[in-house]
This record gives C-alpha cells, sequence and structure tokens, in this order.
C-alpha cells in the first residue's frame, strides 16, 4: 500500500470514527429525554436541544466562520417576506445555518402545484399556511436554538395594513429578503 493510500485509509478511518462518535453522543442525549421527538403546540412539550448537540450540528460552520462568525450569525435577526420557491430554500438554509430569529410573513397556503418548488412541503402540508410548514419543519432541526416568528399576511407596503411586520423586536434587521 502506498503512503498516499494509506494516509487516505487513516483518514477515512479517523472521518468514520468520529461520525460514529458524534451519532452516540447524540443517541445518549436523546435517550435520557433532553430532545423530545414529538413537537406539540404546548410550550412544555418543546424540543430542546442541548448546547453540545447544536454545537456539533454548526461545528462544519464554525470552522469556516470561526466563532466571533458564527456567534454574529447566532445573534442574526432575519426577516423573509414570502415562502415560496426562493424564499422556503432561503428560510431553510438560513436556519440550518445557525441564525437566530428568524420571521416569516407569506399569506398563502401550500398547494398542490408549490409541492415541485418548496423546499420542505409535502403532500401532508397541502392546506396548512406556508408559514406554518416552514415553521414546523425547521423546529425538527433547530429545536430550541432558532426562534421563529411567523406572520400569516400579505406584505402590502403599506404600514397601517402591514402592521409591525417589519418592526424588529432587537432593533434593526440583519437582513430582509
Amino acid at each position: 500500500m502506498s503512503s498516499k493510500q494509506s494516509s487516505t485509509t487513516m483518514a477515512l478511518a479517523s472521518f468514520l470514527a468520529g461520525s460514529a462518535m458524534t451519532a452516540i453522543i447524540a443517541k445518549l442525549c436523546l435517550s435520557k429525554k433532553n430532545v423530545s421527538n414529538e413537537p406539540s403546540k404546548k410550550k412544555s412539550q418543546e424540543i430542546i436541544i442541548p448546547d453540545e448537540i447544536r454545537s456539533e450540528q454548526l461545528s462544519r460552520n464554525e470552522l469556516y466562520f470561526g466563532p466571533e462568525g458564527m456567534e454574529s450569525i447566532k445573534k442574526a435577526s432575519i426577516l423573509i417576506v414570502g415562502l415560496g420557491g426562493v424564499g422556503s430554500h432561503t428560510a431553510h438554509m438560513l436556519a440550518r445555518a445557525g441564525v437566530g430569529y428568524l420571521r416569516f410573513v407569506d399569506f398563502d397556503q401550500v398547494t398542490l402545484s408549490s409541492l415541485n418548488r418548496h423546499a420542505c412541503a409535502t403532500l401532508e402540508d397541502v392546506g396548512i399556511p406556508k408559514v406554518e410548514c416552514m415553521k414546523r419543519f425547521l423546529y425538527k432541526i433547530c429545536g430550541n436554538h432558532c426562534e421563529i416568528d411567523t406572520r400569516m399576511q400579505m406584505y402590502t407596503g403599506n404600514e397601517s395594513k402591514d402592521g409591525d411586520m417589519m418592526v424588529c423586536p432587537s432593533g434593526k434587521w440583519d437582513l430582509i429578503h
């Protein structure tokens, strides 16, 4: 075996060992009921993801952005208006990236014709509001680590009709999409 093959084999073995260890740790945390797999509308049954598990979820991002970069992503407040073909994918990836506060605005419901372009909607979601569909999906990934504020309404650009939709709770939006 050449030294190149040997180092590739060792790297693969290390990766598999690390992946196995992560799976074991996650399984142990889940078995201790730190994480509930059954989301509910009741606040008492939230999906609580321990910090160390969320840290592992975001570990590749932190390698790229560094600790300060990840902290700014976690503290970000982002408004997404429209959860169709572009907005749903944007929302999905921002939540997976570790954004701490997302507000979704959309007046529409999931339809059969939107299933071919929506990031997470399935046949089971047809008829429910897009904001609720996205929130449920992301909740299963991010649990308590991403606050998701949903507004089932149409953006009009008229402050009296839109209400506080455009007002950021932390003072200023980091991004509006």
